[in-house]
């Protein structure tokens, strides 16, 4: 069974970020309600327009709102993803892993790699190649890189590129990279409205697919808004009708076309039960913020034809729970996806204790994965103790 429980950034390491933010950028790490107001502001900016960031000589707080707040709160949403390739023994295990880093910021993807390498014992070390348009947050990038020991991750490597996402610098896809990551990012590009913005989102990941090593994995981490969730659900449709590389690996069970397109108001994103750090839950709630949980979209993709599946190879019908519990008086209900589309799971609150796989629904979540032997699909699947149910669960709260 996968679990996945994020590890909290130590103080040491939190404490570092105070005083880059005194010395680089002359702010006053004690002002507390200073900073929430920054958060704040940033904090609308992205969900008018994901990935908008205001110009930081109009507004030089942003960069100490994502330094002190958004870059250890977001260290944790990479490593589900490569849990569940490592899971099934498709994350590249290395001495030294080649990272491609694009719209890389402050290096919260990279360092979220770096302290799961420590802890998971994928790689000794990275060697990070980090491209974004911001030189300034590079600069921030840069003076973290020799901290990594206080977060804990192992230590990192770090090549620098000004650039965006249009305008990749020459020879940067020349050497194989064993993971290539955007982090909130790729929205810059897409629309599920727009076919021409999805083409060159699309043509940009098969374009980057090509610079992956033959076991490599490229991520791509979204925010949990409809639209922007919606328009990687579109993009991953695209690339899963290509069957060539890259192959679409998760968060899908399914081959077949996204079910929750057909609905505008539906879209599917990923919730990580979590606590922050005190540090950061204060300063989430003086930014009217959530203190708790981590939710984003993500899509995976492989340059082999990998999937999540395999973690269900044994299940005649894999599904992936993309709702919260739904509970009403003596039941608990989930939506599943699987290769027949959406269904509605129930189990009634009096059979929970017939097998330890009806009780282990009560921990179910966004993301848990399941399997149902034999039947035919139905819009609606009592689950009781004549359904054969296995349970992958991916997080715990």
């Amino acid at each position: 069974m996968l679990s996945f429980a994020p590890e909290a950034p130590c103080d040491a390491w939190l404490g570092q970020l105070a005083e880059l933010a005194r010395s680089r950028l002359g702010r006053n790490p004690g002002d507390s309600r200073a900073l929430a107001h920054a958060v704040a502001q940033l904090s609308q900016a992205y969900t008018r327009r994901a990935g908008a960031l205001r110009d930081p000589a109009r507004d030089p707080d942003d960069l100490w709102a994502r330094l002190c707040f958004f870059l250890p709160r977001d260290l944790a949403k990479v490593q589900l993803p490569l849990l569940e390739l490592d899971s099934v023994g498709a994350l590249p295990r290395r001495d030294s892993l080649r990272v491609l880093d694009l719209g890389a910021g402050l290096g919260a993807v990279s360092l979220g790699i770096a302290q799961l390498a420590l802890r998971s014992g994928f790689a000794a070390s990275l060697d990070v190649t980090a491209v974004d348009s911001d030189p300034a947050a590079l600069e921030l990038f840069a003076a973290l890189v020799p901290h990594c020991a206080l977060l804990p991750a192992v230590p990192v490597r770090l090549t620098r590129k000004v650039a965006d996402l249009t305008r990749l610098p020459p020879g940067l896809l020349e050497p194989r990279y064993d993971l290539i990551v955007l982090g909130l990012a790729l929205n810059e590009l897409t629309s599920e409205t727009d076919t021409e913005a999805l083409l060159r989102a699309e043509t940009l990941l098969v374009r980057l697919a090509g610079a992956l090593a033959p076991d490599g994995a490229l991520v791509v981490i979204e925010p949990a808004l409809r639209d922007t969730s919606r328009a990687l659900q579109a993009l991953r449709d695209r690339l899963a009708a290509r069957r060539a590389t890259p192959f679409v690996f998760a968060p899908c069970v399914r081959s077949g076309p996204c079910p929750m397109l057909a609905e505008a108001r539906d879209w599917c994103h990923e919730r990580v039960p979590t606590r922050l750090p005190p540090r950061l839950a204060e300063l989430a709630q003086l930014a009217g913020l959530r203190d708790r949980d981590l939710t984003f979209s993500y899509l995976t993709l492989h340059a082999a034809a990998r999937s999540l599946a395999e973690r269900t190879a044994e299940a005649q019908r894999p599904y992936r729970v993309v709702s919260g519990p739904l509970r009403s008086k003596g039941k608990l209900e989930l939506i599943a996806c699987g290769e027949d589309g959406l269904t509605r799971l129930m189990r009634l609150d009096r059979d929970r204790d017939r097998t330890p796989e009806l009780a282990a629904l009560d921990a179910a979540g966004r993301g848990t994965l399941l399997g149902l032997g034999g039947g035919d699909h139905a819009e609606r699947i009592r689950l009781d103790a004549q359904v054969q149910l296995a349970l992958w669960q991916r997080t715990e709260p």
